[in-house]
């Protein structure tokens, strides 16, 4: 003989309620949050790989007809 053992869903009481959809609310803020960081740290680091190529193409620039290596 095999014993039912499914159990009806109690009902979340409205304070309940509340709190969970309070947290499922912050939680998309904080995730937009992050993505807006993302997004800016990834926006520095493509402003910081031109800068650097600028630079060296500056330093390619003025090395060009001149004998000194560069370290």
């Amino acid at each position: 003989m095999v014993k039912e053992t499914t159990q009806e869903e109690i009902p979340a009481q409205p304070l309940e309620r509340l709190m969970a959809n309070s947290i499922e609310c912050c939680d998309k803020d904080k995730n937009d949050e992050v993505d807006e960081c993302v997004q800016q740290l990834n926006a520095s680091k493509v402003e910081s790989v031109a800068r650097k190529i600028e630079a060296l193409k500056v330093v390619v620039a003025k090395g060009v007809g001149s004998s000194k290596v560069m370290k």
